[in-house]
């Protein structure tokens, strides 16, 4: 909900004025979350360098959430039920539903319609309490100079808290090893997620302790199923891949 709506005005700007800045300047910030990160993205000319950093400062540190603007955009971003056609948002949910039972990674990660209406709290809290600089790390492409891209990042993230006031996530050890789950559609489509131990990462983040890979395949001789086997075991560490 916050990586879709951060950008819909910020600081002095309103949702029409700050989408109007970025699409005259030619730039390209877009956002996006998952159950261990916050991740955004910024491209533009040189020439609009400074005031692309500028949009993603704002966006950072005065994101407005004015609830118009939010109510506006929540079509694009506010979750609804899985449709007949869309076989991997039905498997989704119960292979992580039973690795993680009653746990934070158990969770969709953009939430139901339902549990988004309970939210209680301001979303402005929520960028407080969770973005900071002890945990933000970048990449660069570009024709600007290390110096001169040293002084954009500090303008950029340097209001940014020191630290993040996050709730911690209990370890878990994935449950249901072996358990297959189909879920059968009337579709001409087979979609096979699959989950399996992961390896113990040596960065200090508790990462999900599975690794899962998704399979896609048209069968047009039989109406097919949706099969999520959840084979998972490991450590409370593990870094996943995909």
């Amino acid at each position: 909900m916050v990586a879709s709506t951060i950008d819909e005005g910020a600081g002095p700007l309103d949702s029409s004025a700050f989408h109007d800045k970025v699409e005259r300047k030619a730039i390209e910030l877009s956002f996006r979350a998952g159950r261990d990160y916050f991740r955004g993205t910024m491209r533009t000319l040189k020439e609009n360098r400074d005031e692309a950093f500028d949009c993603l400062r704002l966006s950072l540190n005065e994101p407005r959430f004015d609830p118009e603007a939010v109510s506006a955009s929540a079509p694009s971003w506010c979750p609804g039920p899985a449709r007949i056609d869309e076989p991997e948002r039905h498997g989704e949910p119960p292979l992580v539903g039973t690795a993680f039972p009653g746990h934070p990674y158990g969770r969709p990660v953009e939430g139901t319609a339902d549990s988004i209406s309970r939210i209680t709290s301001t979303i402005s809290n929520s960028m407080r309490t969770t973005s900071c600089r002890a945990t933000t790390s970048g990449s660069r492409w570009s024709a600007t100079s290390m110096r001169d891209t040293g002084k954009l990042i500090d303008r950029t993230f340097g209001s940014l808290p020191a630290k993040a006031e996050l709730k911690p996530v209990p370890a878990i050890v994935p449950q249901g090893l072996g358990r297959k789950i189909v879920i059968k559609l009337d579709v001409p489509q087979a979609v096979v997620n699959s989950a399996r131990p992961a390896s113990a990462g040596a960065i200090p983040i508790s990462w999900p302790p599975i690794s899962s890979t998704t399979f896609s395949a048209a069968d047009h001789s039989r109406r097919g199923s949706i099969a999520k086997c959840a084979r998972s075991a490991g450590s409370p560490m593990a870094s996943p891949t995909r």
